[in-house]
């Protein structure tokens, strides 16, 4: 995926890798007591945030990733926070196209920080989720996190953050058309002179609302689908929750 290829050096500086861990490691810890993790999938998983997290509770973690260049920073990432190195594995691998390049039988599959919106068509929605209920034992549990496109569709607030490190500042914005939305990165790079460069890069994005989701996630043989709106389960509200989370039971 050439997108997060062109941005992987830059990733951790204009997403706010360190600020953002945290609320990961709150949000793991709640999960994996909640429904006893022990072994999982990190889909779409890029520079490794969750699946470390995961491997930091003692949980046996795959995390995948279309992106060469994302997993390229994951295993360093990981001997940083000194996770155990046969907790934690990676794999270059697609979200819908998991089945038969790693094991199933897994307690949670996990696809957060807004990847789910990168399958553009039904079709490819309908094979993650498939997949995603092929990987897990009977009982095991999905947890899906995303943008709330509800409010972003209802907002059309183009400018989606501002930010700056050192002399590069990273504008977000988004394009909104007929069906998708195109998430920009602008890149902003100043000399000590005051020369600047720049780098655009652009992705489309598939904005689900949280009741197609509910029904790709029931279709695919899931139950006890729980919404909520940030990754403490607090309530889900389509006009006010800045994410979605939703969690499901394989069934």
């Amino acid at each position: 995926m050439n997108f997060y290829d062109n941005i992987a050096d830059s990733y951790a500086q204009l997403t706010g890798t360190a600020a953002r861990q945290p609320s990961a490691q709150r949000f793991v810890r709640e999960l994996t007591q909640r429904f006893h993790i022990t072994s999982a999938i990190d889909a779409a998983c890029g520079t490794g945030l969750f699946a470390i997290e995961l491997a930091r509770c003692g949980v046996t973690v795959v995390g995948s990733d279309i992106s060469v260049g994302m997993l390229r920073s994951a295993p360093g990432a990981a001997e940083a926070a000194g996770v155990d190195t046969k907790l934690c594995s990676w794999l270059e691998a697609p979200m819908q196209g998991l089945i038969g390049r790693v094991s199933g039988d897994r307690d949670a599959v996990l696809c957060m920080g807004n990847s789910l919106p990168h399958l553009l068509t039904d079709d490819e929605l309908k094979s993650a989720i498939e997949g995603f209920f092929k990987l897990l034992a009977p009982g095991g549990v999905v947890a899906i996190h995303l943008l709330n496109y509800s409010r972003v569709l209802s907002a059309a607030e183009r400018i989606v953050g501002i930010t700056r490190h050192g002399a590069k500042e990273f504008v977000r914005f988004y394009d909104f058309n007929r069906d998708m939305i195109d998430f920009n990165i602008l890149e902003i790079d100043c000399d000590s002179e005051g020369r600047c460069s720049h780098k655009l890069s652009t992705t489309p994005l598939k904005p689900y609302l949280h009741s197609e989701l509910c029904d790709a996630l029931a279709a695919g043989g899931f139950g006890q689908i729980e919404t909520f709106g940030d990754l403490q389960f607090s309530p889900f509200d389509p006009e006010t929750s800045d994410t979605l989370l939703l969690v499901a039971n394989a069934i």
